[in-house]
């Protein structure tokens, strides 16, 4: 079975597929489909639905756009509340150093304050960064070490919401979704008959054929899956989330 209609499908609905079809939205492209096996409609991105790949790292010329979302929807989709990276070591690591000097090349080296200086953090307290967080355990008051540095450049995305947000966004722009499992979930390309690397479109696991003039596969850590050829260029990488919800009066919430 053949859907005839063309246009530009963009293959996952994370973050990556989401923001491709946005931009092509805003450069005019019409037709836009989005695919995913996931039933992002139905889950809303909860961590607990299955949203394992709604992530987002966070780009400087990003952070903007952050706000402005959170002013349009109403929501603190994005907290920018830096990140204090913590050493015991006597010194800031070797990859904060790093990070540093790359900062100062592109002129934002302004945006780090290392913990034990004093230049950095007299101009901490004066932007208002300064508190708990340069010190989350207290271990000045304990006679510890510390030292490392604060990023006042970087912040958190709740990401569910951050994605459901976008998906809201894509399909106000006129963007069809095609998710869940069967309907959504891709099983291989359409290639042109006499130009087997020339890809047409897609199939999902329904047994249905969609044709594009473009097909984006924006699938996260399962892209190099699907499109082989990147398997020696783009790897996954993973780590271990623990969600725990505290009181009000839970000491870390006060403290942050």
């Amino acid at each position: 079975m053949e859907d005839k209609v063309y246009g530009r499908y963009c293959s996952g609905a994370g973050v990556f597929g989401l923001s491709t079809a946005i931009h092509l939205q805003q450069r005019g492209f019409k037709n836009v489909t989005i695919f995913d096996k996931q039933d992002y409609h139905q889950s809303a991105y909860s961590p607990f639905g299955g949203g394992d790949s709604a992530s987002a790292d966070l780009a400087n010329r990003a952070i903007g756009t952050w706000k402005q979302w959170n002013a349009d929807s109403g929501v603190e989709l994005f907290s920018h509340s830096g990140w204090a990276r913590v050493t015991d070591i006597g010194r800031p690591q070797d990859v904060d150093i790093a990070t540093f000097n790359t900062l100062k090349l592109v002129e934002l080296g302004d945006t780090q304050f290392f913990l034990n200086n004093h230049e950095d953090l007299k101009r901490a307290r004066e932007q208002g960064w300064y508190g708990p967080r340069f010190d989350q355990f207290n271990r000045r008051e304990r006679s510890l070490p510390l030292d490392g540095v604060f990023d006042a450049n970087a912040g958190m995305v709740q990401a569910d919401l951050a994605c459901n947000y976008a998906l809201q966004l894509a399909k106000f722009g006129g963007a069809t979704t095609i998710s869940g499992p069967g309907q959504g979930e891709f099983t291989g390309f359409i290639r042109a008959e006499n130009e087997p690397n020339r890809v047409i479109g897609i199939k999902t696991k329904d047994g249905k054929e969609h044709r594009a003039d473009y097909v984006i596969v924006a699938a996260g850590p399962y892209t190099p899956q699907i499109v082989s050829e990147l398997q020696s260029f783009v790897t996954a990488t993973a780590g271990n989330f623990h969600f725990r919800q505290g009181t009000r009066a839970s000491p870390a919430l006060i403290r942050g």
